[in-house]
């Protein structure tokens, strides 16, 4: 029930906000760094394979955005779009930083976290510095190296997927 909290409309968005969606009817959700501007940067699958299988979507478009010119059917690792590409038609949300203990143990995993987020400005850069370096985060792996543990590591330093913790792997 706690996750219904964090949903937040666009105009309630500041720039270094971890924004998520769910996919799949909740199986699992998608995270990004708001920037400003309509502009999230997040991370996607590196290589076909099992990431592209939990990422895949079957609303893709066959051109790329006429807002930001992302082509979905073909991008890969660290990447900035619109809102709109982001969502996928889905429900926008914000993570939640510095929670309680006990907010954090009824809440559905990959929400929040008891850690405090550092100032906008510093999450912006590291997303910036990883959307600008030709290795990018890395390849992808649906647990070690995510979307989650992209953006919780742009808002706080840390590689950490707090959905994958929940189920008992270690995505450090």
């Amino acid at each position: 029930m706690a996750h219904i909290i964090n949903k937040i409309d666009r105009e309630s968005l500041k720039p270094g906000d971890h924004i998520y969606a769910y996919r799949k009817m909740h199986a699992y959700s998608h995270h990004g760094i708001f920037i400003g501007g309509d502009r999230v940067i997040h991370y996607t699958q590196t290589q076909e394979g099992l990431g592209s299988l939990l990422t895949a979507s079957s609303s893709r478009r066959a051109n790329p955005c006429p807002n930001c010119g992302v082509d979905s059917n073909h991008v890969r690792g660290v990447v900035k779009s619109c809102v709109d590409c982001f969502l996928n038609g889905h429900t926008l949300r914000r993570f939640q930083y510095g929670v309680s203990d006990a907010r954090y143990l009824i809440s559905w995993p990959g929400t929040c976290t008891t850690d405090c987020r550092d100032p906008p400005d510093n999450i912006i850069s590291r997303a910036n510095d990883l959307l600008n370096n030709k290795d990018g985060f890395g390849d992808y792996h649906f647990i070690t190296n995510n979307c989650e543990v992209f953006a919780v590591f742009c808002s706080t330093g840390k590689r950490v997927c707090f959905q994958a913790c929940s189920f008992g792997f270690n995505s450090a």
